[in-house]
């Protein structure tokens, strides 16, 4: 997976192998839809439900319905955390596995702090 991150959007670039674990492709995000990220642990407990994708003891891959709304998910255990928080998309959160979740949540939320500051 490959994320990168512009003045007006972030992008998700899944390899083959996620792709169809994941039942999904390429996410392009606009900056304006997004809320925050994290490095945090999220809640899990709800993996249990209605999902598509993969939900093995060691990988979760896929789209996950929530009482918070939709969520996807690409992660393998052991990796750390990235959670993007969302807002007027189709999915509410994007959770993924990544070594560089501390860097990549650092620049998220400074690329979104100044543009909606901005207000563009």
């Amino acid at each position: 997976m490959k994320i990168n991150i512009d003045e007006k959007e972030l992008s998700i670039k899944f390899n083959v192998s996620e792709t169809i674990f994941g039942l999904h492709g390429n996410f392009r995000i606009p900056l304006e839809n997004i809320v925050s990220a994290s490095d945090k642990t999220p809640d899990r407990t709800w993996l249990r439900g209605m999902r598509f994708g993969t939900n093995t003891g060691f990988y979760k891959a896929g789209t996950f319905f929530t009482k918070d709304g939709k969520e996807y998910w690409n992660y393998l255990r052991g990796k750390p955390y990235l959670t993007i928080e969302l807002k007027d998309h189709s999915y509410k959160r994007i959770t993924l596995g990544t070594e560089n979740n501390k860097y990549l949540t650092e620049i998220i939320n400074g690329k979104v702090k100044h543009k909606h500051h901005r207000g563009d």
